[in-house]
C-alpha cells in the first residue's frame, strides 16, 4: 500500500512539474505581452491621438492577471514542498513501520521464548511438587516404623526386665540354700574336726579294737559327706546375670 501511494505521488509531482512548467512558460510569456501592450500604449500616447482607455484597462487587467499567475506558482510552490514534506513524513513513518513490525517480530519471538520458558518451570515445579509429596510420604512411613520400632524395643526391654528379675529372684532362692548347704557344710567339718582328733588320741594310746574300726569308719563317712556337699554347693551356685 505504501509503494503504491508512493507511485501514486511521483506521478502527480510529475503531473505538477509539467504544469508548474508551462504555467511558468505562460507566466513568461504574460510578462512579455504586458510589455509590449505598454510599448505600445506610449507608442499610441507620443504618434496618435486614439483613444488609450481600452489598451490601459487590457494592461491592468493583464498585471492582475500577472500578480494571479505569481500567487498560484508561490501556491504551487508551497504546495510542492508540503508535499515533499509529506514524502518525507511518509518515509519517516515507512521506516518507523519497518522498524516496528521489526520489534513486532522480536517481541513475539521473545513471548515464544519466554512461554517455553515458563512451561519448562512449570513442568520442573510440578515434578519437585511430586518429589516433596514423596518424601513427605516416606518421612511419614520411617516415623511409624520407627514408633513400631520404639514399641516393639519397648516391649522387648520389658521382656528382659521380667526375666531378669525372675532370674534375680531364682539368684535370691539359690543363696538361701547355699546358706543351708554352707552350714552343714561347717558343721559336718567341725565333726570330723573332732573324729580327726579322737581317732589321733586312739593311735596315740596304741588302744585296739571295734571302737577304733568304728571311729575310722565314721570318721571317712563323715570326709565323703563333706565332699558330698562341697560338690553340690558348687553345682548349685548361681551365676550373676548382671554381668
Amino acid at each position: 500500500e505504501i509503494t503504491q501511494l508512493k507511485a501514486q505521488l511521483a506521478e502527480y509531482e510529475n503531473q505538477e512539474t509539467s504544469s508548474q512548467t508551462s504555467q511558468e512558460s505562460s507566466y513568461s510569456n504574460l510578462t512579455t505581452k504586458i510589455a509590449q501592450k505598454k510599448q505600445e500604449l506610449a507608442n499610441l500616447r507620443d504618434t496618435t491621438r486614439k483613444p488609450t482607455k481600452f489598451l490601459r484597462k487590457e494592461i491592468e487587467l493583464l498585471e492582475k492577471l500577472q500578480q494571479l499567475a505569481h500567487k498560484v506558482s508561490e501556491l504551487e510552490e508551497k504546495e510542492a514542498n508540503y508535499r515533499q514534506q509529506i514524502s518525507q513524513k511518509e518515509q519517516t513513518i515507512s521506516q518507523k513501520q519497518g522498524q516496528i513490525e521489526h520489534q513486532i517480530t522480536q517481541l513475539k519471538e521473545q513471548k515464544d521464548t519466554f512461554q517455553k520458558s515458563a512451561d519448562y518451570l512449570r513442568e520442573t515445579l510440578r515434578g519437585t511438587e511430586k518429589s516433596l509429596e514423596d518424601i513427605k510420604r516416606e518421612l511419614a512411613e520411617s516415623q511409624t516404623q520407627n514408633q513400631t520400632n520404639e514399641q516393639t524395643y519397648q516391649q522387648s526391654l520389658e521382656q528382659k526386665e521380667e526375666v531378669l528379675r525372675q532370674r534375680n529372684e531364682a539368684f535370691r532362692v539359690l543363696q538361701e540354700r547355699n546358706v543351708g548347704l554352707q552350714a552343714n557344710l561347717t558343721k559336718a567339718s567341725e565333726e570330723i574336726s573332732q573324729l580327726s582328733q579322737w581317732i589321733s588320741q586312739l593311735e596315740s594310746a596304741s588302744v585296739a579294737g571295734d571302737a577304733f574300726v568304728n571311729l575310722k569308719g565314721e570318721l571317712a563317712k563323715s570326709q565323703q559327706a563333706v565332699i558330698d556337699l562341697q560338690e553340690q554347693l558348687s553345682a548349685k551356685q548361681p551365676k550373676n546375670y548382671w554381668w
